[in-house]
């Protein structure tokens, strides 16, 4: 539309493409501002799911630990061992 040929040869048939080069450069506007945020955006949640994954990861060998201590201080094959959970149960609702 910005071809000053394309743009007479509208104009000849009665097509103004001044409102609409300008409404689509506006909304073009918008999208190349909002592109690079989204990217952001994303890169960040990459990175935040990394530490979720570490700190879960960290919080289950860490209680795997404790729960392994503690079947050992009562003797893994003691029936108070048994009622110790083999694995972290997760966290209950607030």
């Amino acid at each position: 539309m910005q071809n000053p040929d394309n743009q007479a040869a509208l104009t000849a048939k009665n097509f103004n493409v001044a409102p609409h080069i300008a409404r689509l450069q506006g909304k073009l506007g918008t999208v190349n501002t909002l592109a690079p945020e989204q990217k952001q955006i994303e890169v960040d949640h990459k990175n935040k799911t990394a530490e979720l994954n570490t700190a879960t990861g960290d919080t289950y060998t860490d209680t795997s630990g404790v729960i392994d201590a503690m079947m050992g201080v009562l003797g893994k094959n003691t029936a108070e061992a048994k009622k110790t959970p083999n694995h972290p149960q997760p966290c209950a609702p607030a």
